[in-house]
């Protein structure tokens, strides 16, 4: 079948096609995450103008979406960019096409990407490698999730344990599911901010556009799509808070942080905990922790997904070249060379994160 490609802004996608695009999505058991959702890529696109969407069509139909954001010199990456914890095209699970005739159609050079889940077969030539991306089923109910992490490892317990010493010590816990006080997110940000600086990354609430987006987010209180600002309470007093964002029955844990006077609680472990106890009167039934090697997230999850990471390239030369490049990186961070280069390294990483969420 031949298909059609047109690009429009972010910022034009009719009702019409946001009812389509919904369709293609909730017809993916693969694509349930709130990053697919048709308003979050109506909702950075109202903060960005860079934003486009690649509508895929037979016969006027369209058969699958590729929401992305244009850079320089034709250079594409993923809806919100790094920011971005999911991303794949939208349509059935069994649609295929080439990534580079796409790309050609798009009037594009590339297309990078780090986190793209269930990758179609036409994407594997162009995938660098895979990470793990944890994440909580809580469709049985809290209580068989308790149970079978039990079962698996010690973790349960131990939050359960510090869950009591802190109620005890500090103050009644009180968890509110969506928190509205505009203080509680400042603390938040001041917390998540003191540890982008602690361990040398780029304070991303310093920057506008993603400050923008959540005030977006979290006035967008949809089934669909809708922010999440939760926040645990011990008394009166703020203990740990999450910001993040849900779709019908997925929430994506994604910005949490916690008051470190009281780490010795574990309170960031004791907010999951808590949220994954009443998720379901939420009407949520799984949690996405995101790719990363933080122990903590294969401890109290019960499966994984796979997402890779990659590039597709117009010009199958520029690929190689991409290939020898990372090639050569991985081998300098594997060699005796990396304690010297560690000091020079961090500084350049700041300089190039702040310009790549720019």
């Amino acid at each position: 079948m031949r298909m059609q490609v047109r690009v429009i802004p972010g910022r034009q996608l009719t009702p019409e096609l946001v009812q389509r695009w919904s369709e293609l999505q909730r017809s993916n058991p693969g694509l349930q995450s709130p990053y697919f959702r048709p308003e979050f890529t109506q909702v950075v696109a109202e903060v960005r103008d860079d934003v486009e969407v690649a509508v895929i069509e037979a016969n006027s139909v369209p058969q699958a979406f590729l929401p992305f954001q244009r850079g320089a010199l034709g250079a594409a990456q993923p809806v919100a960019g790094r920011l971005s914890d999911f991303h794949n095209w939208i349509a059935a699970p069994d649609f295929q096409l080439d990534p580079q005739e796409l790309l050609t159609r798009c009037g594009l050079r590339s297309f990078r990407f780090d986190h793209l889940l269930h990758a179609a077969d036409c994407f594997q030539p162009y995938i660098f490698q895979h990470s793990a991306s944890p994440y909580l089923d809580l469709s049985q109910g809290f209580t068989h999730y308790e149970a079978n992490r039990r079962a698996d490892n010690s973790e349960m317990a131990t939050i359960k344990r510090k869950l009591g010493k802190l109620a005890r010590e500090v103050g009644p816990l009180r968890l509110e599911w969506s928190c509205n006080c505009p203080t509680a997110r400042q603390t938040l940000q001041r917390w998540k901010g003191e540890q982008y600086v602690r361990t040398g990354n780029v304070d991303l609430f310093s920057i506008d556009w993603i400050r923008q987006m959540f005030d977006k987010l979290l006035q967008n209180a949809t089934p669909e799509l809708s922010g999440k600002l939760t926040c645990l309470y011990a008394g009166d007093q703020l203990v740990a808070a999450h910001l993040g964002m849900a779709s019908e029955r997925v929430l994506h844990w994604w910005f949490p942080a916690y008051d470190r006077d009281l780490g010795r609680y574990s309170p960031g472990l004791v907010l999951i905990y808590m949220m994954a106890q009443q998720a379901n009167d939420f009407g949520i039934q799984r949690i996405d922790l995101g790719k990363g090697d933080e122990e903590y997230k294969f401890r109290i999850a019960t499966h994984v997904d796979q997402v890779a990471e990659g590039c597709v390239d117009a010009m199958r030369t520029r690929q190689l070249l991409r290939r020898s490049w990372r090639m050569a990186r991985d081998w300098v961070r594997s060699s005796p060379l990396r304690s010297t280069a560690r000091i020079p390294y961090r500084l350049l990483k700041r300089v190039r994160d702040w310009f790549k969420f720019q």
